[in-house]
């Protein structure tokens, strides 16, 4: 079982959720960069990560251009199609 959670996207994803609530969003990018690991083309896992890292009030998590080009290729994935 605890195999099954550390390989599972969504979990990852959902502690980042959890990380970023209570303030941890170093912790919240390590857990969206793992997701993203798992199942690169995961577009809720890398629309999250852009905008934590837009939007982290921690100035050694905030990275602009990787938001940007997180943001684009999810949004790309849509247009696509």
């Amino acid at each position: 079982m605890a195999q099954a959670l550390k390989d599972s996207r969504e979990a990852r994803f959902h502690l980042a959720s959890a990380l970023t609530a209570s303030g941890e969003a170093k912790g919240a990018v390590a857990e969206l960069k793992k997701a993203l690991a798992l199942s690169p083309n995961w577009v809720p896992a890398a629309n999250y990560l852009a905008w934590v890292l837009a939007t982290s009030c921690e100035v050694t998590v905030r990275d602009s251009a990787e938001a940007v080009r997180l943001a684009e290729s999810a949004a790309s994935s849509f247009t696509n199609k």
